[in-house]
């Protein structure tokens, strides 16, 4: 059974005088060029991401430090104002 509506496939082998086959064209230099550029921006763009990162990074870590410090002075501080009680409260807890 056979469909009037169908066209038929036409299959196109681009074959050499010797019977090897041809590969595709070669892409234009312009667009082998803005490949490359691509690339290159993409590139950049990923340094200059992580070298923001680690700078932001390493700008925290004064910030970081002079947190813990306070923190450590803060709990001296309740240690010295709780007196010899070994940091607990005078009378215990609860009382």
């Amino acid at each position: 059974m056979s469909n009037k509506s169908e066209r038929p496939v036409l299959i196109q082998i681009d074959m050499t005088r010797d019977g090897r086959f041809t590969g595709p064209a070669a892409a234009p230099i312009a667009s082998r060029v803005l490949r490359l550029a691509i690339i290159a921006g993409v590139l950049t763009a990923v340094a200059a991401l992580v070298a923001l990162t680690f700078w932001v990074a390493l700008a925290l870590i004064p910030v970081i430090v002079g947190v813990a410090v306070l923190a450590y002075l803060a709990i001296r501080f309740q240690m010295w104002r709780l007196g010899r009680s070994g940091g607990f409260p005078p009378g215990g807890f609860g009382r």
